[in-house]
């Protein structure tokens, strides 16, 4: 899906749900909407962080249907990877305005796309991560070093993941 496609799809599913929903793109659909990747992805991962999960499958599983795409186009197995984030990820949201009346939606801040991205580090994510940091600022870089700490002490594989990723980049590690 290219960006047109990923916007007609979510404005699709905001027409077929009634309830108030916020959800959050992350990953290459995150990087096509608002990064300004130019690559298609087969997917939207997402996190939902307000509404009920139930009443938005019943909407996107009726656009698969309809639409004959697979059940998971709409994707939230990233929820597996929100330790990957820093803590305060949220205050970093960017809002995206699509006109929608249902969905609130947004997409992860640089640095927190940019910690997911390490985290996961598939030859997509590398492109990826090569449009994040060209206009990356100090505090950005601190809020990755800062996340690094934390995570050391939860998911000491994927906080020496994003370290090495700092250090490759010549960054200043206290």
């Amino acid at each position: 899906m290219d960006s047109k496609e990923l916007v007609n799809l979510i404005k699709d599913l905001d027409l077929l749900v009634s309830k108030s929903f916020d959800l959050t793109i992350v990953g290459g659909a995150a990087m096509i909407l608002h990064f300004g990747a130019k690559r298609a992805t087969r997917d939207i991962d997402a996190l939902l962080l307000k509404g009920n999960y139930k009443d938005l499958e019943k909407a996107f599983l009726h656009l698969s249907e309809s639409r004959n795409l697979p059940d998971n186009w709409l994707n939230f197995a990233t929820k597996g990877f929100i330790d990957a984030l820093p803590v305060d990820f949220k205050k970093r949201l960017i809002k995206l305005d699509y006109n929608l009346k249902n969905i609130q939606l947004f997409v992860l801040g640089k640095v927190d796309q940019i910690a997911m991205k390490v985290v996961a580090l598939r030859e997509q994510d590398l492109e990826d991560l090569a449009i994040l940091i060209k206009n990356i600022t100090p505090e950005e870089i601190e809020i990755l070093i800062e996340h690094v700490e934390r995570l050391e002490q939860i998911r000491p594989d994927w906080s020496q993941k994003i370290y090495y990723f700092i250090l490759e980049k010549g960054w200043k590690v206290n």
